[in-house]
């Protein structure tokens, strides 16, 4: 969390996102749903004001993830395919 701290006080939304992201995504891992899904919501709102096909990706990669694993699929779904369709829309090269 210090990493957040530290890019809300730079004011770097690309980074914040960045630091959110894998702060998600160690939430998730460590079965922390409830506060993963906040850091999800976070990325989420920050993407949508940077025009970063990347970072849109992941934040809503993050959501569906996060939905998925507390098991509201119906939730999830959207978010994954949205993530999905962008991603073959933008044309990155393959990961």
């Amino acid at each position: 969390m210090r990493a957040y701290k530290l890019s809300q006080r730079v004011g770097n939304e690309q980074e914040t996102i960045a630091i959110l992201w894998q702060l998600c995504q160690l939430h998730i891992q460590q079965l922390r749903l409830r506060e993963a899904l906040q850091l999800a919501q976070r990325s989420l709102t920050l993407a949508s004001v940077v025009n970063d096909p990347i970072q849109k990706i992941g934040s809503w990669h993050n959501m569906g993830e996060t939905y998925f694993w507390t098991g509201k699929l119906e939730q999830s779904r959207p978010y994954l395919e949205r993530a999905f369709l962008f991603y073959e829309r933008v044309g990155l090269a393959p990961i």
